[in-house]
């Protein structure tokens, strides 16, 4: 077994296939639009296959982690919550107050993830939110 991190790339994303619930969480949007919010973000590669992709942004103070999952993320577990984590950490050593992810609300894994394996709380559903305007979680951890 192969692992390796390795900076996101848009080829990644075009070889990797998702998890039926990301699918439906990304559909509509357009691709480029994607890819532009990901960039500086990272691909876990599982046997030289994309199997994850994870980054994080700021502004002003406030964090964003995204995350982006393929059956093959199901096999690893303990992986990808410690890069998670590592990701929340860096937010916060940056300096950001506060972390917020985003969740559509059929997504039970990305939600289970969030909370019990990153220790995210839910402060609510955002309405029509995003690009395709889907009922999403707003969670955060507030330092």
């Amino acid at each position: 077994m192969d692992i390796t991190v390795v900076d996101f790339k848009p080829e990644h994303y075009d070889a990797m296939p998702l998890r039926a619930e990301d699918a439906m969480d990304l559909a509509g949007i357009d691709r480029a639009f994607l890819l532009q919010g990901w960039e500086g973000g990272h691909t876990l590669l599982y046997n030289g296959e994309p199997a994850f992709f994870y980054g994080g942004w700021m502004e002003q103070g406030c964090g964003l982690l995204w995350a982006v999952s393929s059956p093959l993320t199901d096999k690893l577990p303990v992986l990808t919550v410690k890069l998670g984590r590592e990701m929340i950490g860096r937010l916060l050593r940056a300096g950001c107050h506060r972390v917020e992810a985003y969740c559509h609300t059929h997504n039970a894994k990305s939600l289970a993830w969030l909370t019990r394996s990153l220790g995210f709380s839910v402060e609510g559903v955002a309405r029509k939110s995003g690009p395709n305007a889907q009922d999403r979680f707003l969670l955060s951890i507030v330092a």
